[in-house]
């Protein structure tokens, strides 16, 4: 009976640990973004996640700008847990098909330090400027359409 009782306390510990270690390991770890080329994307539907308004990319510079920024992002696991905060952007990639390319989709870009991919939010390590890009472009839609694709009310 005592035997039972100690194997039972040593597997709960051992158990315990193993899930304590599991998570530091977890929010210690460096990952990279899927790397893809800027040919192989056809467009990328990016929603302002504050006013819901969304922007079609199609220009090809505008296209190899941003995935040049994500792919191979380095990034570190801040926490687990999605928050929306205002004031960032949800990007959807497409690729040469029309067809959502998965391991990249829904990407939320948070600031020029932080993303979300569920379930967890990520630090952004070598991507500074990523935020601002999207951002521009935003901008830049209100003053000329034309030069970087349509807006979209999906």
């Amino acid at each position: 009976m005592e035997i039972a009782k100690i194997v039972r306390t040593t597997t709960i510990i051992l158990i315990l640990l193993a899930i304590v270690v599991g998570g530091i390991r977890l929010l210690t770890k460096k990952v990279y973004y899927p790397t893809y080329s800027a040919d192989d994307i056809s467009r990328i539907i990016v929603e302002d996640v504050d006013t819901g308004s969304k922007l079609n990319i199609v220009n090809p510079e505008d296209i190899e700008r941003i995935v040049n920024e994500i792919s191979g992002m380095e990034l570190k696991v801040e926490g687990q847990g999605i928050v929306t905060p205002s004031d960032s952007y949800e990007l959807t990639v497409y690729n040469s098909e029309g067809l959502e390319i998965v391991d990249f989709n829904p990407i939320l870009v948070v600031d020029n330090d932080s993303v979300q991919k569920e379930p967890l939010c990520y630090k952004i390590l070598n991507a500074e400027t990523l935020y601002d890009d999207i951002k521009a472009l935003f901008e830049a839609t209100e003053e000329d359409e034309e030069n970087i694709g349509e807006t979209e009310g999906e």
